[in-house]
């Protein structure tokens, strides 16, 4: 959901209390949902996305852990990639050494049907899901930049339907309202917890020992660098009517969040107030 992710990832595999799989992303349950084949062939041959991102995955793993001699980790690797993938293969990805934690850092399980997410928490009852939200209209613009070309990006009036289509299909990931009730609903309040991007910007260090509490860890030790920049963006502006459109497909959003009585008031209340019209130009 373009929140943070990487940063937390990063964050966590410094904790000694925490192993965290070499892969940020395992994307299985998305993938899936999706009837990503288990073939063989289609995870060496297939031409679609999601085998060539795999691909890539795997092809970049084994470069990394044979340059390091780390040969955990690429044996790791090998069952990732070609391992069968089913629910016994998942939790095989995970095991820690010792008694440390383990989790999953994949911002697409957001979007996951009803049905998805109840059959997670009804498999894995002692999990905890941590959702980082970010300015609706922060992430979608920080999207948008990460899937449009530049020429994309230009303001005329061809690319408005493709501004439009971009964005419809980047909503499942921004319907925070729809997020927040299928995860809470199947998890309960003490095993979802909810952040905000907001108090990782100002407050990293209070933010990550409040993820460590939530976890049953304890806090971050002190030597850690926690000001480091993952991922840094660009700082351009979206074109003024790509603006507007942003500004008021995150409108409708936040509508959506005000009778959620969530924690961080605040935090919404200043997102909605930047999304008003004569304030489209809400920065990152």
């Amino acid at each position: 959901m373009k929140a943070g992710t990487t940063w937390l990832y990063e964050q966590l595999k410094q904790h000694p209390e925490v192993w965290l799989p070499p892969v940020k992303q395992i994307n299985y349950f998305d993938e899936k949902e999706e009837g990503l084949s288990d073939h063989w062939y289609s995870k060496i041959f297939s031409r679609k996305e999601k085998y060539r991102r795999l691909r890539w995955r795997f092809k970049n793993r084994l470069y990394l852990s044979y340059k390091s001699g780390n040969w955990k980790h690429l044996r790791w690797d090998v069952r990732y990639f070609l391992g069968k993938r089913n629910d016994a293969w998942y939790r095989k990805l995970f095991l820690p050494e010792g008694n440390r934690i383990s989790g999953d850092v994949t911002p697409d399980y957001s979007a996951l049907s009803e049905e998805t997410v109840n059959s997670i928490a009804k498999a894995y009852p002692h999990v905890k899901i941590l959702l980082i939200l970010r300015n609706p209209a922060e992430r979608l613009w920080s999207h948008l930049r990460m899937v449009l070309g530049d020429v994309e990006l230009q303001e005329n009036t061809s690319n408005i339907d493709v501004w439009k289509r971009a964005i419809e299909r980047a909503s499942a990931f921004g319907n925070y309202h729809d997020i927040i009730e299928r995860w809470s609903k199947a998890f309960g309040k003490d095993r979802f917890h909810i952040y905000y991007y907001d108090d990782l910007a100002l407050q990293p260090d209070v933010l990550l020992n409040r993820i460590c509490a939530d976890l049953n860890i304890a806090p971050m030790p002190k030597d850690i660098d926690l000001t480091r920049v993952f991922n840094k963006g660009d700082e351009r502006m979206p074109p003024g009517k790509l603006r507007a459109m942003i500004s008021e497909h995150c409108r409708a959003v936040l509508d959506q969040l005000v009778p959620l009585e969530l924690p961080g008031k605040n935090i919404i209340q200043q997102w909605r107030s930047d999304n008003e019209p004569a304030n489209t130009s809400s920065h990152e």
